[in-house]
C-alpha cells in the first residue's frame, strides 16, 4: 500500500510541475463593442410661415422649415425628396396653383412625384446637421386665384448610400 502511496504521489507531483510548466507568461483579452447604425431625420416647419404662406405676395428664399440629419453610416448617406404636387400649391379641390421652387442648404432642389437625391454625403463619420429649406414663388393678385386651400406634401427621407 506504501508502493501505491508513494505512485500516486509521484504522478500527482509531476502533474503539478507540469502545469506549472506549461503556464504561458502573456496572455491576451479581446475587447469589443458594437455600434448599430443610425439613420434619422426630422422636419422642423418654420411656426407660422410653412402653413401660412401669403400666395398674393411675391417670396424669395422664404425659410419654411430645417431638416435634422442624424447619421453614423460607414458607407455616407443621402437625402432624398418627393412634392406630391411635383413643385406646385394646389387648391384643394380645384385645378388652380402656383408653382414654386425650392433650396436645401441654400442649392436648387427638383420638385418631382418620384424621389430625387437632394443631398449626398459619401464620407463616412458621423454627422448631427441642421439646414434649412427654403422656397420661392411669384405671389399672384387674390383676384386671380380661386378662393380656398393651397398646398403640396414635401416628404424628406435619409438613406445609407
Amino acid at each position: 500500500m506504501k508502493n501505491v502511496a508513494k505512485k500516486a504521489i509521484l504522478v500527482l507531483s509531476l502533474l503539478m510541475v507540469s502545469g506549472f510548466l506549461m503556464a504561458a507568461t502573456t496572455g491576451t483579452l479581446a475587447l469589443q463593442g458594437t455600434i448599430a447604425q443610425v439613420l434619422a431625420i426630422t422636419i422642423t416647419p418654420v411656426s407660422g410661415v410653412n402653413n401660412n404662406l401669403d400666395l398674393t405676395t411675391n417670396n424669395t428664399n422664404l425659410v419654411v422649415g430645417a431638416v435634422q440629419e442624424v447619421s453614423n453610416s460607414v458607407t455616407g448617406y443621402k437625402i432624398l425628396l418627393t412634392s406630391a404636387n411635383a413643385g406646385k400649391i394646389k387648391h384643394t379641390t380645384n385645378a388652380a396653383f402656383l408653382n414654386y421652387t425650392a433650396r436645401y442648404n441654400g442649392t436648387a432642389v427638383t420638385l418631382s412625384t418620384t424621389a430625387q437625391t437632394i443631398f449626398n454625403q459619401g464620407t463616412a463619420a458621423a454627422y448631427n446637421t441642421s439646414k434649412n429649406f427654403d422656397i420661392s414663388y411669384t405671389g399672384q393678385a387674390a383676384a386671380t386665384l380661386v378662393q380656398g386651400t393651397y398646398s403640396d406634401t414635401l416628404t424628406f427621407t435619409i438613406q445609407a448610400n
